[in-house]
């Protein structure tokens, strides 16, 4: 399993040609003391899958990419969700 949530990427993130063979967390939900938090990474530049490989789930649920120089944020903050 490969577990991205919660992390913090600063510049550009490449995930390029890589291999995931069991779950590929980005994102999601976790609970806390039966409290549930969402818990997405967090790109603060270029991310790039181009030839990614899942052969399992792969969770972006809550993931936010921010890119302050290019004026781009994904999600749109219409399609967030709190």
């Amino acid at each position: 399993m490969a577990l991205f949530r919660g992390a913090v990427f600063h510049n550009g993130a490449m995930f390029d040609e890589a291999v995931f063979r069991d779950e590929a967390l980005f994102g999601g939900v976790r609970t806390v003391d039966g409290v549930p938090h969402p818990d997405g990474a967090v790109f603060g530049g270029a991310v790039s899958f181009a030839a990614a490989a899942f052969e399992r789930t792969v969770v972006l649920e809550h993931v936010r990419v921010a890119d302050d120089a290019a004026g781009h944020v994904w999600p749109p903050a219409d399609r967030t969700s709190t």
